[in-house]
């Protein structure tokens, strides 16, 4: 979000919007359901993109789309998961969007293996490359 400023007002918006339940419970809820996805396997790398905090910045770690043995997709950085939701499916690439994501935004995953994030005015934010 470097030099993005004039997104700053909208982000902050949909942040006052979740619910204020107490950070504690909510983290450990979190720390629960990751030991519990740990449990299980990996049966499909979907595709692996070099980590991009910011859309010109490209740092040396990957990160994968995988299918866990539960048939679920996610989203894996090194130990830690989300939840990918399958939003739309259409000639030239799957849309998926990161379960409980507030700001609308979302992967578009091309048939040639390629990945972009988008913001909710379809307007790319990252477009990743490929991690080999």
């Amino acid at each position: 979000m470097l030099n993005k400023e004039k997104m700053y007002p909208q982000l902050v918006e949909k942040l006052n919007k979740l619910p204020n339940d107490s950070i504690i419970d909510r983290l450990n809820s979190i720390y629960e359901n990751q030991k519990e996805l740990r449990k299980l396997e990996t049966v499909e790398v979907i595709g692996s993109w070099f980590i991009q905090p910011f859309k010109n910045t490209v740092e040396e770690r990957c990160f994968e789309f995988i299918k866990l043995s539960n048939g679920i997709i996610y989203s894996r950085k090194g130990e830690y998961l989300k939840k990918l939701l399958l939003i739309t499916i259409s000639k030239n690439a799957k849309t998926y969007k990161v379960e409980g994501e507030p700001f609308g935004w979302f992967y578009e995953l091309y048939h040639d293996n390629s990945l972009k994030l988008y913001n909710n005015n379809h307007e790319v934010l990252i477009d990743y490359s490929a991690c080999k």
